[in-house]
């Protein structure tokens, strides 16, 4: 399994970059039209509720299928910054495919409500965000390929959402998140990692544990523990880093970030407005049971 955890580049085998969605520039429509939902083939009826509050598919619906996980899969994360607006879902959609992705977890959606729909080319993107507002927002885009191995998934709220996945020999429980930003007080970011702490201790114990997107914190290079954090982070480990660590250590997580060696200019994911400032604050956690299986990250 192939992972790249960035919202402005992507660590491939082929050195290709993810290019960033805010150096796109919007004018006119695409810059204050909301996103077009009439080409895109709502399913929400093909869904049913799940005792717990998740959402499965009917029996009815195509045949499902698993993913092999023995063989390579390229995941990712991604602050998008927003697909509400016009033409932007297109982006992220051909920057996706451009990179051969297999699954991409989406972070400040801003999509309003929750639910799920199937793109032009087939594939399909679950999101999970407010009510009201088209702010924060998660998102997760699986290649038509993938999801079909879908069975059931749960939009907690703007902020967090999983998805689970059929696979042999076995199953994942993927978490797609976006925590407070810095501006948040810390009651706020403690009930953001209560409840992402609810959602492990619900997945089913021998699934593959995925935890990823913009966790606004920074883990560095100067912190390592044996098979939780590894000596390939960028920058210096700030508060919100000692939390994510923490977190990490009690769950059994490994930061597949800071795992392999790679150039700087590879592991930042954040670049500062004035371009002086890069930070490393979008990460993949995996269960360090499966650690192992992560060939590059």
């Amino acid at each position: 399994m192939t992972t790249a955890s960035n919202s402005s580049q992507l660590c491939s085998q082929r050195g290709e970059t993810l290019r960033p969605l805010c150096v796109l520039s919007a004018t006119g429509e695409d810059a204050t039209e909301p996103a077009d939902v009439s080409k895109v083939s709502l399913a929400h009826e093909s869904f049913r509720l799940n005792p717990d509050g998740s959402l499965r598919l009917d029996d009815s619906t195509d045949s499902k299928r698993s993913l092999h996980l023995r063989k390579p899969m390229r995941i990712g994360t991604w602050n998008v910054r927003t697909i509400y607006q016009q033409g932007k879902l297109g982006i992220v959609e051909r920057e996706c495919q451009r990179n051969s992705m297999k699954l991409v977890g989406l972070a400040e959606v801003r999509w309003q409500g929750k639910g799920h729909f199937t793109t032009e080319n087939g594939n399909m993107l679950i999101y999970s965000g407010p009510e009201a507002s088209h702010e924060h927002g998660v998102g997760v885009w699986l290649d038509k390929s993938v999801s079909k191995a879908v069975s059931r998934y749960n939009p907690i709220n703007e902020r967090m959402m999983i998805v689970h996945l059929n696979a042999k020999p076995v199953n994942i429980t993927l978490c797609q998140v976006y925590a407070p930003t810095s501006a948040a007080d810390e009651g706020e970011i403690e009930a953001f990692y209560d409840t992402l702490q609810d959602v492990l201790d619900s997945a089913p114990s021998q699934d593959v544990k995925i935890v990823m997107g913009d966790f606004i914190a920074k883990v560095g290079s100067d912190v390592q523990l044996k098979g939780i954090v590894g000596e390939h982070g960028l920058g210096e480990c700030n508060e919100r880093g000692v939390k994510l660590i923490d977190f990490c250590a009690s769950n059994g997580l490994t930061v597949a970030n800071s795992m392999f060696p790679h150039h700087p200019r590879r592991k930042y994911t954040w670049l500062s407005p004035d371009g002086n400032t890069r930070n490393q604050i979008d990460y993949i956690l995996i269960n360090s049971r499966w650690q192992s299986s992560i060939i590059n990250a």
